[in-house]
């Protein structure tokens, strides 16, 4: 324990010098660059400490020796601090690094720093950054080389530069004792933990710009290529939802990714298979632009017009927003570094006419949108993607098998743990990079997830390659933009919402209870709008929910409708006309109470545990009944009965840095899982 307590002792001592030193550049500096090439090191450490356990895993606080158990630290603290040479070692460059900042202090304080009082008010940028930085305020008290509320204006380039220099060696030392899986996770925890700061297109460039540098990231040990691939991402959405001209300027021209009707041939008309669905199915066509060979693509259809009716936008702000979409999904399918956001290349949009999916001839023609996406290189073009629903309710209605060849039994239509462990995680991967990159789905659920068969391998269906989908719904996430707080409903927003009614595809089962509250008869039991439409904006936390749902279904094998339906409900969801028919409310209890008491003994209990978290509420207190997460008017909770946040703006988005909690909560756990 004597070995543990000093590498503990140095750790924190590096860590609150870095906490100090890293925030009196941050926080006004006239140097954006400077700025972000010390954040980056401050992150690396950070993310270096939280991976072995110097820091709780979970939160990132740092951990009080008194009351924890180092030797059994979760990330492998104990292993190291065993091996004498790597204790001492890793003292040594701890020690290294404190020294590092503690001269930079000093010089900064005699000729290269003049210092500066700062009294934050309740709305300033200063006062939420202080107040979102878990940690800093009790370093910021505890250390007595700076006084509180000093910050330090740069005045020399050339000392910033040797101290990232330094630090950026030292911390790529640091690297070097993890494991090549701790690298890879490294690399992915850098990414939330530098790109959460930085909200306009200027400082996203900054950063990229800082990537790119000889004095910056470049020179580190772990692939930059992620950071770098979700910076330019993060960018893009921002710049989608900007209004300032210049902005505008650098999107796409209107109309500009709309595909003729030549290039895109030999799909059928899309049709709904009941008028009331919310989205249109897809469908396949054949796609050439003459100078290639002709490419299989997936068409995904949507409604011309906004999907809620309650929105007036104009036709040529939609048109806008297609383009940016599909400039978005092209520009992020095609870029190196991007493979973990699962997309299928887009090439651009078709437009068409169609009827409305009711048996009334005399019904008017409806205006529909398909974004047009090219199929793998490597996919069978004679067979058409399979969603994972599909798959899910083929087991569950027993039918004929469709999984062939690879690690599965031809005679199951149950893939083994392990497949279904590596696919949880690679869509958990994928929504971390679209939190990363505050770019909302809006749409999530096993519809929007398909494979496909490997014409190279005996056309096996590749559940190793999923690709998500249903994007057409999707939209940056503004709530972090606004100088004002998250942006309220109104006429310029698309708004969002389902009903009951479309008992087809049973989309609501895959949104947060509090979303939309429903009666049984599919009308509004809540504050809503017209139709049981729900009047708040969608946000980045409700597609954590979806993925909690298709976590959960992904466990069990089974489709989330399953649960909707009673004991005496047939699969198809007809029922006895004498029985009440369950709520969004009642499903969502029964997929929590399922997550807690069966979940664990199926997949284990650090998967159950992911599962929990998405469901409940990443920020949630922790919740010993499982019920408990639901009121008694099916509206989720969070710690002790207190209300989800409702969308009143009160200083700060509540959501920032999520996307770092479902990191640390979420995707590591299900990263933890094996065989």
């Amino acid at each position: 324990m004597d070995a543990i307590s000093t590498g503990w002792s140095v750790f924190t001592t590096c860590y609150s010098a870095y906490q100090i030193v890293s925030e009196a550049i941050e926080l006004n500096s006239d140097s954006v660059l400077w700025s972000v090439q010390t954040r980056v090191e401050r992150v690396r450490f950070e993310v270096w400490g939280r991976t072995l356990g110097f820091l709780d895993e979970k939160t990132g606080a740092p951990k009080d020796l008194d009351k924890e158990d180092l030797t059994v630290s979760n990330g492998g603290l104990s292993d190291i601090v065993q091996i004498e040479t790597a204790n001492q070692l890793i003292r040594d460059l701890l020690k290294a690094i404190t020294a590092a900042l503690n001269e930079f202090q000093k010089t900064a304080e005699k000729y290269s720093l003049e210092k500066k009082n700062v009294e934050p008010t309740a709305t300033s940028t200063t006062s939420r950054r202080l107040r979102a930085l878990a940690g800093f305020s009790k370093a910021w008290s505890e250390t007595k080389v700076f006084t509180k509320h000093v910050v330090y204006i740069l005045v020399d380039k050339g000392l910033v530069e040797q101290l990232v220099q330094k630090l950026s060696g030292l911390n790529d030392s640091l690297e070097k004792l993890l494991t090549l899986p701790q690298k890879v996770q490294y690399a992915k925890a850098v990414s939330s933990g530098v790109l959460v700061k930085y909200q306009r297109p200027d400082e996203l460039g900054s950063l990229i710009e800082a990537l790119d540098d000889d004095s910056g990231q470049k020179s580190t040990q772990s692939d930059p290529g992620i950071l770098k691939a979700s910076a330019r991402v993060k960018q893009l959405c921002v710049r989608m939802d900007s209004h300032e001209p210049a902005e505008r300027a650098a999107a796409p021209g209107p109309g500009s990714f709309k595909l003729g009707t030549e290039l895109v041939r030999g799909y059928p008309a899309p049709t709904k298979k009941h008028r009331d669905d919310p989205h249109w199915p897809f469908g396949v066509a054949n796609y050439t632009t003459g100078a290639e060979p002709t490419r299989r693509v997936l068409v995904e259809w949507r409604d011309a017009k906004p999907s809620s009716p309650r929105f007036i936008i104009e036709n040529t702000e939609l048109v806008r927003r297609r383009d940016a979409i599909a400039q978005l999904l092209h520009r992020t399918s095609t870029m190196t570094g991007a493979d973990d956001y699962r997309l299928l290349e887009c090439v651009g949009y078709i437009e068409t006419t169609t009827t409305d999916g009711s048996d009334d001839p005399d019904a008017p023609a409806v205006n529909v949108v398909g974004f047009v996406s090219l199929f793998p290189s490597w996919a069978d073009e004679h067979s058409e993607p399979i969603t994972l629903h599909s798959l899910l309710q083929n087991a569950f209605d027993r039918e004929v098998p469709v999984l062939t060849g690879g690690n599965n039994d031809s005679t199951s239509i149950v893939p083994a743990l392990g497949t279904r462990f590596a696919l949880a995680r690679d869509l958990s991967n994928a929504l971390y990079q679209l939190q990363c990159s505050n770019w909302v789905h809006r749409n999530l659920s096993s519809h929007q997830v398909v494979f496909f068969r490997d014409s190279t391998s005996g056309n096996v269906l590749r559940l190793d390659r999923p690709f998500l989908i249903g994007f057409q719904y999707s939209r940056p996430d503004d709530n972090m933009n606004s100088n004002n707080g998250p942006t309220p409903v109104n006429l310029f927003s698309e708004g969002f919402g389902h009903s009951l009614k479309s008992s087809a595809a049973f989309p609501e089962l895959y949104l947060p209870p509090e979303f939309s509250v429903f009666s049984s008869d599919g009308v509004s039991s809540g504050a809503l709008g017209p139709a049981g439409l729900s009047l708040r904006r969608y946000r980045r936390s409700d597609d954590v929910y979806s993925l909690g749902v298709m976590l959960l279904e992904i466990g069990f094998w089974e489709p989330v409708n399953a649960f909707h339906h009673n004991n005496q409900a047939s699969h198809d969801g007809s029922r006895d006309a004498t029985e009440k028919a369950p709520t969004v409310q009642d499903t969502a209890r029964k997929v929590l109470t399922a997550a807690a008491a069966e979940l664990p003994s199926e997949v284990g209990a650090l998967y159950a545990d992911a599962v929990l978290r998405c469901l409940r509420g990443l920020r949630q207190g922790e919740v010993t009944q499982a019920s408990s997460a639901i009121d008694d008017s099916g509206v989720a909770t969070e710690g002790e009965g207190t209300p989800v946040y409702d969308g009143q703006y009160h200083g700060e988005d509540p959501e920032f840095a999520l996307e770092v909690d479902f990191l640390w909560k979420v995707l590591r756990e299900i990263e933890k899982c094996r065989v």
